[in-house]
């Protein structure tokens, strides 16, 4: 059998899109789950019990960083060949095998490999609209893309260093959901919607992928209560503030500004730590595990309010009549603070 296509994810998002694209693709298809993606091993198995992969691989980036750590001086100057040895040295596919390699990220450990490869791909955006702001989470992001320095040009002439973001010459194209305030380069780009997305499965696919994700059932939240859902990010580790302490200040004045008068549902980000039960302690806590999209395919859950300081699965929630979106730029004032 012909295996035609490989998706490389790294977040839960990245699976749902995957299983999105594959329900409607004709042809075989494999799927690989990197370790960033919390617990991504139970998931193995329901991928596999879905149906729509042929092969579902595990990549555990860490045995890589191990092999890479043991020689700094020698990978400095010999980077991309101790990257292939260390990639290669704990997963042994064949990529140029298949005729389309689809990732999300090509910043992670296999994107970095494609690079030292020549291995063409197309890459799908990371979230939604994730390219409107990804200068915002990534501090050097200017430097790379806008205005590389000379010493960097220089550098990729010998193809020493690595590009991402869609800008290394073996991206063939770059997905996004709509074009408008694109951060990055304006080529190579095809638009496909996310909502055109979702609307395109029917009843029966959208509970197929659900289940894959929801193995139990979500409490029923919506019971004539007014419901505030709060869409947490993992602000201390993506040093978008100094601590967690500072994180749970941030989320507490969320939720006395925004709060009154509705019950408290939180859904925190995949890679959250925070224990939010301790925090709020009447506070529903759904399971974090799952993508936030996902509840758009349960008809039996609304929410009066969704808030979020800039996760981009507000946008796409159907199940929320009013959504606040606050940007990262309001944690300017912690850090103030400190």
């Amino acid at each position: 059998m012909e295996i035609s296509n490989i998706y490389i994810c790294a977040t839960l998002h990245h699976v749902m899109i995957a299983m999105i694209k594959q329900v409607h693709s004709s042809n075989h298809s494999d799927i690989v789950l990197c370790t960033d993606i919390p617990d991504a091993k139970t998931l193995v198995p329901r991928l596999m019990d879905s149906g729509l992969f042929e092969n579902v691989y595990y990549f555990d980036k860490y045995k890589c960083a191990d092999v890479l750590s043991k020689n700094y001086i020698k990978n400095l100057f010999f980077l991309h060949s101790k990257h292939i040895k260390a990639i290669e040295s704990v997963w042994k596919i064949d990529l140029n095998r298949y005729q389309n390699i689809y990732i999300f990220n090509d910043a992670v450990e296999l994107g970095k490999y494609l690079f030292d490869k020549r291995i063409r791909y197309h890459l799908i955006e990371d979230g939604i609209n994730g390219f409107q702001v990804v200068d915002k989470y990534v501090p050097w992001f200017d430097k790379v893309v806008t205005h590389p320095s000379l010493l960097r040009r220089f550098l990729w002439i010998f193809r020493y260093g690595y590009r991402f973001w869609g800008q290394s010459k073996w991206c063939i194209d770059i997905e996004v959901n709509e074009k408008k305030d694109l951060k990055i380069p304006d080529r190579k780009i095809i638009v496909k919607p996310k909502t055109e997305l979702y609307a395109s499965l029917s009843e029966k696919e959208k509970r197929l992928i659900y289940h894959t994700f929801v193995r139990e059932a979500i409490p029923d939240i919506t019971s004539g209560i007014k419901t505030l859902l709060l869409l947490t990010q993992p602000l201390a580790e993506d040093k978008l503030v100094e601590s967690m302490q500072i994180q749970e200040q941030v989320y507490r004045d969320i939720v006395d500004q925004y709060g009154e008068d509705y019950h408290l549902v939180i859904k925190p980000h995949p890679r959250d730590q925070m224990d939010y039960a301790e925090i709020f302690p009447d506070a529903i806590i759904m399971d974090k595990r799952i993508p936030m999209e996902i509840i758009n395919f349960n008809d039996a859950v609304n929410f009066d309010k969704a808030i979020t300081i800039e996760s981009s699965s507000i946008q796409s929630l159907q199940c929320v009549r009013e959504k606040v979106k606050l940007g990262i730029e309001i944690l300017d004032d912690y850090q103030k603070n400190l």
